[in-house]
């Protein structure tokens, strides 16, 4: 016969196991919500969420400010709150306002804005005179600092009666910018059968102009000290090759020096160009310096003469008024 064993303390037992359980439950749910409210309530948190709903909350009065600050004085720049690197002599004076209205820059500038500096920039870049421009930075009070490059006049090219300043690498500058008599200081190139291919501030497009250029760089560096070896020398040009054809490149071209007494120097190739039968720029200068040395002068009192000093132990000399085989060797 069946007997039924379950005892009534049985349910008591059943019930406190739920209880258990319930409260185990609750004790985790409590410990959830403890971590949940610990990881969103951090004081960096806080900090953090305050910070950005006070931003958000200010922004329309940031920008409001921003707005106003533009036109206070302390914030403007006009042409003359530009500062440049101190230009050379033969800048012109007016250079920068020169600058400032032909790029139609307005009378005030707004120096938070971020486009202001890049304006003024382009400005000054566009000017033949500026090489290239190292820094450009904006301080307060309000100015603006650029630190400019500028372009060395280098010689004078003479086509019919005009004189065209070029820098060493043959690039075009303004020809207003000088006097008559400022322009024949420097050496000329003579002998240029080509025009300017381009504005003040682009290159002559003439690799013979270009070559030239650079020779007379050698020769009237305003770089260096002292008297320019152009005048010691008492140089007058530079006369350059006709060219043989239009794909002649500048490689090939033998430049001549001209003395102010008629005398002829046949230089060579151009500064810059390597070759294995051409002296080097120094060995040649030294020879001129020599030579000087021992007659005082490239003419003496029979006259000019025709100077090669490309040979490798020798200059040969002849005198211009005779045959060209009446030669003799210095």
């Amino acid at each position: 016969m069946f007997r039924n064993t379950f005892r009534p303390d049985d349910d008591d037992e059943l019930e406190e196991d739920e209880d258990d359980i319930e409260e185990e439950e609750l004790r985790h749910e409590m410990s959830l919500g403890r971590r949940i409210r610990g990881a969103f309530f951090q004081p960096r948190l806080l900090l953090l969420a305050s910070i950005l709903l006070t931003t958000f909350l200010m922004l329309p009065g940031i920008r409001q400010l921003a707005s106003t600050l533009k036109h206070r004085r302390e914030y403007v720049v006009t042409m003359d709150d530009i500062r440049i690197t101190q230009p050379p002599a033969y800048v012109p004076a007016d250079f920068v306002s020169r600058v400032y209205f032909r790029a139609q820059l307005p009378a005030e500038l707004p120096l938070l804005d971020d486009s202001t500096l890049l304006k003024v920039a382009d400005a000054f870049i566009a000017d033949p005179w500026v090489a290239d421009i190292r820094r450009v930075k904006k301080d307060y009070p309000s100015f603006i600092q650029l630190d400019i490059v500028y372009r060395h006049p280098a010689a004078m090219v003479r086509i019919g009666d005009g004189l065209y300043p070029v820098d060493e690498k043959g690039v075009l500058l303004p020809s207003r910018d000088f006097t008559r008599d400022e322009a024949l200081q420097f050496p000329i190139i003579s002998n240029v059968r080509s025009v300017p291919s381009g504005a003040d501030g682009t290159e002559w497009g003439d690799p013979a102009v270009t070559g030239a250029a650079r020779l007379a760089w050698v020769f009237y560096n305003g770089d260096q000290p002292g008297e320019p070896k152009w005048k010691r020398f008492e140089l007058a040009e530079i006369r350059v090759p006709r060219r043989r054809s239009a794909d002649e490149t500048i490689d090939d071209m033998v430049f001549e020096l001209v003395t102010r007494g008629g005398s002829r120097i046949v230089w060579g190739r151009a500064p810059g160009i390597a070759h294995p039968a051409e002296l080097s720029v120094d060995q040649k200068i030294a020879r001129l310096e020599s030579y000087i040395a021992s007659y005082g002068s490239f003419e003496d009192r029979n006259g000019a003469y025709e100077l090669d000093i490309r040979h490798w132990r020798e200059i040969s000399r002849r005198a211009i008024a005779t045959r060209p085989f009446d030669t003799d060797r210095y």
